[in-house]
């Protein structure tokens, strides 16, 4: 062949919004949550993350980038500082999270007091992760959990979390809130994974509709 003629073929085209977002069912992310193993450091980090981005629908490089002085222990809130807008959430710390974070911090992080972030590495010299780092942790602990579940990334959580308020009845604006969209066509993605509440709203087929054409 000659050279350069990869450049020459077409690809597909694919529209904005043509896919739909990769969640996963809610009793799926708790189950992957409870199949990781907590008994060593890698598993105490690795569950303190993912229960992060369930809890809060965060990215990987909010998870990389959360700090010590993020953690509001006293007034039970958490600082989420968001790459992608350049804005910062104030958060409430659940039960869930702030048990989490707590015995990561107390068994399986190393103590380093050159480094701020939450989440370090676990073998020396000890660095913080990356948004990379996250996202091969997470395909990582979905291979190990046994679960029949096709390959997906860590943005999954995300997409899982604003799905899971959808149905627990939140507004659009509060999903968005929480999310930290500044549009609301960015969250407005997410109806089209209301199946429940799709079917409500369509409308009855005319008659004859379903004849077979000749």
């Amino acid at each position: 062949m000659p050279p350069g003629l990869s450049s020459q073929i077409d690809t597909p085209r694919v529209y904005r919004l043509e896919q739909l977002p990769r969640a996963l069912s809610w009793d799926v992310v708790e189950a992957i949550l409870r199949s990781i193993d907590r008994h060593q450091p890698a598993g105490l980090r690795d569950y303190a993350m993912f229960s992060l981005m369930a809890q809060y629908g965060l990215r990987c490089s909010e998870i990389a980038a959360l700090s010590l002085e993020d953690v509001h222990w006293r007034s039970r809130r958490i600082t989420v500082s968001q790459r992608k807008t350049k804005n910062s959430l104030l958060l409430p710390l659940t039960d869930l999270a702030g048990a989490a974070l707590y015995e990561y911090l107390r068994k399986g992080r190393r103590v380093c007091s050159a480094h701020r972030k939450v989440f370090l590495g676990c073998r020396a010299p000890y660095l913080p992760i990356g948004p990379a780092a996250v996202g091969e942790a997470f395909r990582a602990r979905l291979l190990r959990s046994g679960l029949d579940i096709p390959p997906r990334g860590p943005h999954c959580l995300r997409h899982s979390y604003a799905v899971h308020l959808l149905r627990q009845g939140a507004s659009l604006k509060e999903i968005g809130d929480l999310l930290g969209h500044r549009l609301a066509g960015s969250t407005c993605v997410y109806l089209r994974l209301a199946v429940e509440d799709l079917r409500e709203v369509a409308l009855p087929l005319p008659q004859g509709a379903g004849r077979e054409v000749r």
